[in-house]
């Protein structure tokens, strides 16, 4: 039975709309390209990408609609911006510029280690992005949730400027990726007194680690091991079992952020505080992500 759509849109997605080219790779180990300069891999297979779309369409499939904020390159994103459509997530909140859009290129390991490439797309001037805002301002000013996913720093940064000036503060959650370890440390730091929660993997929680305030929510993934959820410097974690195949763990982030924050987003803003059945709600989407072919259903 299709899930009946909230159109009221009470989250707003900050990220990419992507193409992805996913592989794999017989070497043993985590693919470290500082070790080898050659790599054996699959024949790719194209999928949807793209963190900000990878979430939207996630939260789409539990009826719940939000504002995706992104850029997407005229030359060949028509059959992207029709899936978008085809999911129910509306199409006025992306830019479309000249060029290409952007591409990712994912290697999974038989480990499940993933090495990722990516070209962030058509590039656009910080006005654009402030004049693009403006014109949404009807829109954005009903939104309760900003999820940040992975994308420019400059446009990051004046999106939280933008939302931190709302009457109306929202929740803002930061789940930087990829983008990361792309930017320095003044950078991360320009954008710590901004964001309210942080969910990212074991590797972007010790990147940032010198930045993370106890006052902050923090949410870790880390493979098969338990979830670590840390509110005001008491620390929980949450174990869970998986028994089905895996297929690709392309995505699994953007899912859990979807399952949790649709979880999040039904209950009065004055409860939305993170519990056990946020997490499982996270859990059972990156699970239900993991036994498929790329990111999106």
């Amino acid at each position: 039975m299709k899930k009946k759509r909230d159109r009221t849109e009470k989250i707003a997605v900050l990220g990419s709309i992507a193409y992805d080219q996913i592989s794999t790779t017989r070497s043993m180990g985590k693919v470290e390209t500082k070790n080898s300069l050659n790599l054996k891999i699959t024949a790719p297979i194209s999928r949807f990408g793209g963190c900000g779309a990878n979430i939207a369409i996630g939260l789409s499939s539990f009826g719940i609609a939000s504002t995706l904020l992104s850029i997407s390159g005229k030359q060949d994103d028509a059959p992207y911006l029709d899936r978008l459509g085809s999911k129910g997530v509306p199409l006025n909140g992306i830019i479309r510029v000249r060029g290409k859009t952007s591409r990712g290129f994912v290697i999974t390991d038989p480990q499940g280690e993933q090495f990722t490439a990516f070209y962030p797309g058509p590039s656009i001037r910080a006005k654009t992005w402030e004049r693009h805002l403006l014109s949404l301002q009807e829109k954005l000013k009903n939104v309760e949730i900003l999820i940040c996913a992975p994308f420019p720093h400059t446009l990051t940064k004046i999106t939280l400027a933008y939302f931190k000036k709302l009457k109306r503060r929202p929740l803002i959650i930061w789940n930087p990726g990829q983008y990361l370890d792309q930017l320095s440390q003044n950078e991360i730091g320009e954008l710590s007194d901004s964001w309210d929660w942080f969910i990212g993997n074991a590797y972007e929680a010790k990147f940032m680690s010198r930045e993370i305030s106890e006052k902050k929510t923090i949410i870790v993934t880390d493979g098969e091991k338990p979830i670590t959820v840390r509110v005001g410097g008491a620390t929980s974690r949450y174990s869970f079992s998986f028994n089905r195949e895996t297929k690709d763990p392309t995505g699994c982030g953007d899912a859990f952020n979807a399952g949790l924050v649709q979880s999040l987003v039904r209950l009065p803003m004055r409860k939305r505080i993170i519990s056990r059945k946020h997490i499982n709600q996270g859990i059972k989407a990156a699970q239900n992500c993991i036994t498929r072919l790329g990111a999106q259903l």
